[in-house]
């Protein structure tokens, strides 16, 4: 039987969604039968938000995390659960399987507001998964990545799509109202996420506009990072009031939004995976979508799609939803149906097989 240990990206990091793939690791692979698997730190560690101020968070990352690694007389297996966390490999003592779990690596090719260093900075840390023996990819999409910008071979890479936990995202009787009050014409878009330029947030705008022309009143809400100023003075000048911006929301929140909303728009130019798209359909909602990258992995034919550069297309394709009551429902079924497919135990299970893979 293996012994694996669960290696995350450190919490001073301040990564929230790789805290929330630690929690889920520990969740659905300790206590297995088929495994001894074990966290290097405290699972209770998972819930930490909001990360360390910049040089405790170096120190961490590189000092005291690798010491700790150092002194832990690792065997059997070990998983680096998020690629960032590459430069561990150095540390992890000869004779020890090395698996590691790869979510993006885009801002190689995609890192406006980055430093030269700080895209050096990534790229030194990724050239270190050739030291791995296996890697997994979040999508067939990030594999090609891996292939194209690491040069690491392609039967080294072993793709798991992400899952989603449908019912938390089901509406159950757990909803809050919306802060804000929906006129019986209107219909609510939503968009979650980072403001990184890769989103796209940009696009919005021009959507609203469009959907406007074609006699459709909107309110758009988002909820994570705020848009740009222009963007966002842009969609105010468009529908006043009717532009939401929540920041960060709450798990009752975010569950409410979903759930409460007539379709979720995902306008990505480049994603590793999109969980947006599968909280959509776990939610009831139906999903229109940027057709780049991983996101049509990942809806498959349950959502529509639109190219990220063409607002015409975006915005037709969700009046599509507003005027068809009969495609929204398709919609709604086939991405329940795709939901099922796409589980969190369903992963770690295709994770726990790819632990015993030549090893």
């Amino acid at each position: 039987m293996n012994k694996v240990t669960l290696i995350p990206s450190h919490p001073d990091e301040g990564y929230l969604s790789m805290n929330r793939y630690w929690g889920l690791a520990c969740q659905y692979l300790i206590g297995r039968s088929e495994v001894v698997a074990e966290s290097i730190l405290s699972p209770k560690l998972a819930q930490m938000g909001g990360g360390a101020g910049r040089i405790k968070k170096n120190i961490s990352k590189y000092l005291t995390y690798p010491t700790l690694i150092k002194k832990a007389k690792l065997t059997g297996v070990v998983h680096i659960l998020d690629h960032s966390s590459a430069h561990l490999l150095k540390y992890i003592p000869e004779g020890v399987k090395k698996i590691v779990t790869v979510h993006d690596i885009i801002p190689l090719y995609d890192n406006e507001g980055l430093s030269k260093k700080q895209i050096q900075r990534f790229r030194d840390t990724l050239e270190n998964l050739h030291l791995a023996d296996l890697l997994i990819a979040d999508s067939e999409y990030t594999k090609q990545d891996l292939i194209k910008y690491i040069k690491i071979p392609a039967d080294k890479i072993i793709v798991s799509l992400l899952g989603v936990e449908a019912d938390y995202f089901s509406a159950g009787d757990n909803l809050m109202p919306l802060p804000f009050q929906l006129k019986p014409k209107q219909k609510m878009i939503f968009s979650i996420g980072g403001t990184d330029s890769r989103k796209n947030l940009k696009i919005f705008p021009d959507i609203i506009k469009e959907l406007k022309a074609l006699g459709h009143e909107v309110v758009f809400v988002r909820a994570g990072g705020k848009m740009a100023e222009e963007g966002a003075g842009k969609l105010k000048s468009l529908i006043g009031d009717n532009f939401h911006e929540m920041g960060r929301v709450s798990e009752r929140e975010l569950i409410t939004l979903y759930n409460k909303t007539d379709v979720v728009v995902v306008p990505s130019n480049y994603e590793g995976f999109g969980l947006p798209v599968l909280e959509g359909m776990a939610a009831g909602a139906p999903v229109v979508s940027s057709n780049q990258s991983s996101l049509p992995e990942v809806g498959l034919d349950a959502a529509l799609y639109f190219p990220p550069s063409d607002a015409s297309v975006a915005a037709r394709q969700i009046a599509r939803i507003f005027d068809d009551a009969s495609l929204k429902e398709d919609l709604i079924a086939k991405g329940k149906a795709r939901v099922a497919e796409l589980t969190w135990q369903r992963h770690f299970d295709e994770v726990v097989g790819i632990y015993s893979m030549g090893l």
